[in-house]
């Protein structure tokens, strides 16, 4: 009889054994799960987040590059600004000239009738 009891103790351990790796097994397996979740969970958010920081680097690109136009433009529109107002310039003194010589003029042609008029 001593054999059968052993032998009863040893299915026992085994059976405890397996009891226990089968809880460790299904405890792992949970964790596993619970860490595989979590991993898309973040891989989904990291996803989320590239592609809202792609568009606003898309946005940020064209403001940018709309800005450059923009100042482009500006500048070419002050180099005209300039270019007008040293015509300007030209044109005021020219008729400043032309008021000078005229004003002169007038007043030899008034000598010249008063001359004639005495």
């Amino acid at each position: 009889m001593g054999l059968f009891g052993k032998r009863k103790e040893q299915v026992e351990e085994k059976t405890y054994e397996k009891n226990e790796e089968r809880i460790l097994k299904e405890s792992l397996e949970t964790e596993v799960e619970g860490l595989q979740k979590e991993f898309r969970t973040k891989q989904e958010e990291i996803e989320s987040i590239t592609k809202r920081l792609q568009s606003v680097k898309e946005e940020y690109d064209e403001a940018t590059s709309s800005l450059m136009s923009i100042k482009r433009e500006s500048n070419q529109k002050k180099l005209e600004l300039d270019t007008i107002y040293l015509e300007y310039k030209n044109i005021k003194t020219k008729i400043s000239d032309s008021e000078e010589k005229f004003n002169k003029n007038k007043k030899i042609t008034e000598e010249v009738d008063r001359a004639e008029i005495n």
